[in-house]
């Protein structure tokens, strides 16, 4: 039988209103880090299963 098998990838790009500069404090940078990182995983997670 044949097998199909599919990777989808995707890119996203954001920037602020007004392109202010928003992640120059170390705690804001870390934060949006912590949560794009938390996003990752749980694709990865759903991708596994």
């Amino acid at each position: 039988m044949p097998q199909s098998h599919a990777q989808i990838w995707i890119h996203i790009v954001f920037s602020t209103k007004e392109r202010r500069p928003f992640l120059l404090d170390s705690t804001g940078r870390e934060g949006c880090h912590t949560t794009l990182r938390t996003a990752d995983a749980l694709a990865r997670q759903s991708v596994a299963t």
